[in-house]
């Protein structure tokens, strides 16, 4: 009677009211993710190219491959020098740079990529032709044959059966192979197209001695040369021409990807792709932000330090020797002149210099240089 009341007392209690129903449910639960577990493993083992002998070496290969591809980037290595870099120049060193990556991306995909996956081919192909192979040994007739012992003659004919399962599994998985290389492929030279656009922003914002990018300044009416919309453009232009690279590249050729299936494949589009992308329109982004304010400042530096330069270049503009060497001017005159051209040499030697403002240097030399000599 007491353990009846104690078991009633205890059996009120939560913990032990739901106990029988929650131990249920753990082991239901348990026995459910290893029933999910033994799915996933046995999906793996069936698909995973790396756990397949006839693909395993290949995809190694393959990955030697995209290595070599990401060692060619988009944007020129003397970049991280510091540099200033004329627009030309700059233009001239990515042309450059864009053709040899072009011919190296051209030499590794058709040379190396695409005879590892037709090596793949054949060696299923060949694995598959096995039986055809035994069964013409057979048809040789007039050939004195040694008869083999009935057992080992059946574990041979097992063992056939059982490569030619495997060869056969193999022909199946191996469209899904070669796409797999040409979609790695593909975002390899995304990821190329990428982390070269992210160098050049890195430059940009690069806190240097000199500017990245040397700007001019036009005497008539102090502007820039390059300007902004120039220089944006010029940008622009750049990261097209990225884009235009890796786009342009050759794929593995359609009769390597199909085999003998009669059919047309719609192919990613690579430029799309990296056009759309959010990492693309994050950097343009930052780029075409960070000239802006760049020119900006540097437009603030202009109008602080350079209005007495275009009281020079005014004044050399109409000046008229041939009145100060006739004598129409007073000695007074002379003086002054003198002395404001005295205020404009020094002003000229610590005011007017090289700069940099951001991803800017701006070029106030040439102008010192020539003032200077007319003065």
């Amino acid at each position: 009677m007491h353990e009846s009341t104690l078991f009633n007392i205890i059996t009120n209690i939560g913990f032990f009211k739901s106990y029988t129903i929650t131990k249920i449910f753990s082991i239901w639960k348990k026995n459910v993710r290893y029933r999910n577990f033994l799915k996933i493993r046995q999906k793996l083992v069936s698909d995973a190219f790396v756990a397949k002998p006839t693909f395993a070496e290949n995809i190694m290969e393959i990955n030697r491959c995209l290595y070599d591809l990401q060692q060619n980037k988009t944007i020129f290595s003397k970049i991280g020098d510091n540099k200033t870099w004329e627009k030309t120049d700059f233009n001239y060193e990515q042309d450059q740079t864009r053709k040899q990556a072009s011919g190296q991306y051209e030499s590794i995909i058709a040379n190396k990529m695409t005879v590892v996956v037709r090596k793949v081919q054949n060696e299923i192909y060949d694995k598959c032709n096995l039986k055809d192979v035994d069964d013409q040994d057979e048809m040789k007739f007039g050939q004195q044959v040694k008869q083999k012992p009935m057992n080992l003659k059946r574990r041979e004919e097992e063992e056939k059966t059982y490569l030619l399962q495997i060869a056969n599994r193999d022909r199946e998985r191996l469209p899904n192979f070669v796409r797999l290389v040409d979609y790695v492929m593909i975002e390899t030279l995304i990821n190329i197209s990428h982390q070269s656009m992210e160098i050049l922003l890195e430059e940009m914002k690069k806190e240097r001695k000199t500017g990245l990018f040397n700007i001019g300044i036009k005497e008539e009416h102090m502007t820039f040369d390059p300007n902004e919309e120039e220089l944006k453009e010029n940008i622009e232009s750049t990261l097209k021409n990225m884009i235009e690279v890796v786009k342009g590249v050759h794929r593995i050729p359609s009769e390597v990807r199909l085999g003998n299936e009669e059919k047309q494949e719609k192919l990613p589009d690579i430029g799309m792709i990296i056009s759309q992308s959010v990492e693309f329109n994050r950097v343009r982004g930052d780029m075409l932000e960070k000239i802006k304010r760049d020119f900006k400042i540097g437009g603030e530096y202009i109008d602080e330090n350079y209005q007495q330069v275009k009281q020079m270049f005014s004044f050399l503009n109409s000046f008229q020797m041939p009145n100060w060497e006739e004598g129409n001017v007073t000695f007074e005159e002379i003086r002054q002149k003198i002395q404001k051209f005295t205020e404009w040499n020094s002003f000229i030697k610590a005011r007017i210099k090289d700069i940099a403002k951001g991803c800017l240097n701006i070029n106030g030399i040439k102008i010192a240089n020539k003032l200077t000599s007319e003065l």
